[in-house]
């Protein structure tokens, strides 16, 4: 399904360039945005797709230049030989803050400075098959390329990942192993190979619950431990715990040279609402690191027995909350901000809960993550920031063509190197009248305001927009 549309939007600001009170300026910022959206769900393909070029005319502030904004988020997965070869793709640009003690938004691409486009490629072909009927086996090459934007270099990293297994059926013992391994390549010319083996004996425990432990080994040409090494071994343990497939839950963590290593996943669909929720606790690169979200249909449904991802449309509550505009089903940014290093300890969780019930629909998102510098560029800097926060949106259908929704957001960002901290609040109050199955009509009101120490850009926005949007 392919839908284009277009999108205008009149916002009158009391701030426009986020500026300090002394210094703020009214002014109004004028969008024409032509979008498509896409979706397939067959047996050989999934994926979403949007694309927006927002057209911008800035009225009363300090620089009143004319601007197009490219916002593209998409991701499919396709069968390309019957039960044996998929491709997997994902590609996203679109704005993000720059920096969170800048004057930041909550829609970055309105701003006029501390924006920077966020561009993400990502290609995966993967195969899998059974070696008769002891186990089954799946080996996956990845391809992608992050550029951050600002001043952050870009990088292009080349993965493979091998997992073969014992299969169910074969008793209660098993067996499991696993290798992955990446190629890192930043524009400065800096390289760095890495790589991870795990061999875990398995127990099943009944039909639902398989766990496993034993012995897994690390290594990176750039990381060094405080003994001097930069690889060793250690000890692996997973839990796979799948009662249902509404229900999911999968956990495994692992004693690295250089620390400890732990991935969660678990997601819950009932009868009116859902849950989903990633942690991971890892070594990533720095470009990958910057930018904290989720993808949609990874979170809030089951991947397939090949690996590949489910479409959004397999949970009802979730598909529901794509409908209302509650949910975005491309996926959701939390928590930016560029990190300029090769290596970064990574640590984050990010759970949703999604309700609805009549005319009730909510939306509600925790967020928190610790970005710290493992690995520096030469002569340059370490980041060690914490975030947390989250948003909650509440919508209300008063009859079948008028919807009422408040929004809160709040984003808490401190540098533990400056010390330098940031909060960012918005409220949004918006009324949707629905003009006809194609076009919808709607006027909001915003707070928004930015409070912090240290180098924290502080300031006090109110705003108002009107739009209207037409569906082809």
């Amino acid at each position: 399904m392919v839908a284009p549309g277009i999108r205008a939007r009149i916002t009158a600001s009391d701030n426009v360039d986020l500026l300090p009170d002394a210094t703020k300026r009214s002014g109004q910022l004028y969008e024409l945005m032509p979008y498509v959206t896409a979706r397939v769900n067959t047996p050989r393909a999934v994926g979403e797709a949007f694309y927006g070029l927002r057209g911008q005319i800035r009225n009363g502030g300090i620089d009143d230049r004319n601007e197009l904004r490219n916002d593209l988020r998409a991701f499919g997965d396709l069968e390309l030989v019957d039960n044996a070869v998929r491709l997997y793709g994902r590609v996203s640009v679109f704005d993000v803050n720059t920096s969170p003690f800048g004057a930041s938004s909550f829609d970055p691409a309105t701003q006029r400075t501390n924006r920077s486009q966020y561009r993400d490629l990502e290609l995966s072909p993967y195969t899998f098959g059974r070696f008769g009927s002891e186990g089954e086996w799946t080996v996956r090459y990845g391809l992608r390329y992050v550029d951050p934007g600002a001043s952050v270099q870009s990088n292009t990293i080349q993965s493979l990942f091998g997992q073969a297994r014992s299969t169910a059926g074969r008793g209660p013992v098993g067996w499991l192993a696993r290798t992955d391994s990446a190629r890192v390549a930043y524009q400065a010319g800096l390289d760095y190979d890495s790589s991870n083996l795990d061999l875990l004996g398995t127990y099943r425990f009944d039909t639902t619950l398989l766990a496993g432990l034993g012995v897994g080994y690390s290594r990176n040409d750039i990381l060094f431990n405080d003994r001097g090494e930069n690889s060793g071994w250690g000890a692996s343990a997973f839990v796979e715990w799948l009662p249902g497939p509404r229900t999911q839950l999968r956990a495994r963590w692992s004693d690295r040279y250089w620390g400890n290593a732990a991935e969660v996943r678990a997601l819950h669909r009932a009868a009116r609402w859902t849950f989903g929720l990633d942690f991971f606790d890892q070594i990533r690169d720095g470009n990958t690191a910057g930018l904290n979200g989720y993808n949609t249909a990874a979170l809030f449904t089951p991947t397939t027995a090949t690996g590949a991802p489910s479409p959004i449309g397999t949970n009802p509550i979730a598909d529901g909350l794509v409908n209302q505009n509650l949910l975005s089903p491309t996926g959701t940014t939390f928590g930016v901000g560029a990190i300029n290093s090769p290596l970064v300890f990574t640590r984050s969780a990010i759970g949703s809960v999604g309700w609805i019930d009549g005319r009730s629909s909510l939306l509600g998102t925790a967020f928190l993550t610790n970005r710290r510098t493992a690995v520096a560029f030469t002569n340059g800097s370490g980041n060690d920031i914490d975030q947390y926060g989250g948003s909650l949106t509440y919508a209300y259908s008063l009859d079948p063509r008028n919807v009422a929704s408040l929004t809160g957001r709040r984003t808490y960002s401190e540098n533990n190197i400056d010390g330098s901290t940031s909060t960012l609040d918005a409220a949004l109050l918006t009324w949707l009248y629905r003009l006809s199955p194609q076009a919808n009509a709607a006027l909001s009101g915003r707070l928004q305001r930015q409070r912090g120490d240290g180098t924290t850009v502080r300031y006090d926005e109110a705003a108002l927009t009107a739009t209207l949007d037409y569906r082809f």
